[in-house]
């Protein structure tokens, strides 16, 4: 290896080529962080911490349980979002060409996972938001447990839990 780089530095196009090696190296690492920070943003969304849909069946009715209901109803999971959406940026602006086009479909991936859990946080809350408005309940879908239930110390509590009397849950969709 010694020999390679005495004769480049002795060449009269060795300086150039070393300084090249020397950038291809630099550009490398910055997409290894890059990569890095795409699957850590993927990670992020995938959190079992994070609220999330529980479905059980007991007696010809669906009850639905939104776990960890208070990270919605106290907006903490949105930094996460943006924790999540920050890496993503931070890895496109750093990534070469190369790595971002290599990485587009982990970036696809991510953007219908984020996609999803939007989806999924805004169905739940425009649930919660009629039934706190339509007098204190639903017809269809029973509210329980959200209300005022602290969470222990744990992280557990703090869950929603709707209830369908139909076969499968579905929360409604919203006008437009």
């Amino acid at each position: 290896m010694k020999g390679i780089l005495s004769a480049l530095r002795e060449c009269e196009m060795g300086g150039p080529v070393l300084a090249k090696a020397t950038c291809l190296l630099q550009e490398s690492s910055k997409d290894g962080v890059a990569d890095e920070k795409i699957q850590l943003a993927i990670k992020q969304l995938e959190d079992k911490r994070l609220p999330g849909l529980v479905r059980t069946e007991a007696e010809g009715a669906v009850h639905a349980t939104v776990s960890n209901f208070h990270l919605l109803s106290g907006m903490a999971v949105v930094d996460t979002l943006e924790e999540s959406l920050q890496n993503v940026a931070e890895a496109c602006e750093i990534c070469s060409p190369i790595a971002l086009e290599r990485n587009s479909g982990a970036i696809n991936d991510w953007l219908m996972k984020i996609i999803g859990c939007l989806t999924f946080y805004d169905g739940c809350l425009a649930t919660y938001a009629q039934a706190l408005t339509s007098g204190g309940g639903l017809r269809a879908v029973a509210l329980a447990g959200a209300r005022h239930r602290r969470p222990r110390g744990n992280g557990s509590g703090g869950d929603a839990e709707f209830q369908c009397p139909r076969k499968s849950a579905r929360f409604p969709r919203r006008p437009g």
